[in-house]
């Protein structure tokens, strides 16, 4: 059923929840992982009467780490995993790889990094059902 796995990740515990959920079905189907982080960067106006979360600049460097930690992580439970550093908004990114890269199931921790890298509720689990063309599992 499942063949081709992505896994979003961006460093957070939720993620690494995702991770494991991911090789508890990966194992067992002998499933190609694909672990995907994103490098972007959004900004949000801040005044004295307005506030709206500033989603700090995430450096390629950065978000290559977190792939390559989850590579490792899901190695070390025998589950062997490629990565790839994503350009742009994490939904979008997921999203369109998803669906370019013949996926059959994405999965993402339902909660991330927000401002100063502050865990938030997940904008990029709320978004991808509708964005994503094949199934998204939300581990929560």
């Amino acid at each position: 059923m499942y063949r081709r796995i992505l896994l979003g990740t961006d460093g957070s515990p939720e993620s690494r929840r995702a991770t494991s959920a991911v090789a508890s079905i990966a194992g067992p189907l002998e499933a190609e992982v694909t672990v995907a982080s994103a490098a972007y960067e959004r900004s949000a106006r801040v005044t004295e009467w307005d506030y709206e979360p500033i989603e700090k600049a995430i450096p390629t460097e950065q978000a290559a780490k977190w792939a390559r930690d989850e590579v490792a992580w899901l190695a070390e439970h025998g589950i062997v995993a490629d990565h790839t550093v994503l350009e742009g908004p994490p939904a979008e990114a997921l999203a369109k790889l998803a669906s370019s890269g013949s996926f059959d199931l994405l999965v993402v921790g339902h909660r991330g990094r927000g401002s100063g890298h502050i865990p938030i509720a997940g904008s990029v689990a709320t978004a991808l059902p509708d964005l994503a063309h094949c199934p998204v599992m939300i581990v929560p």
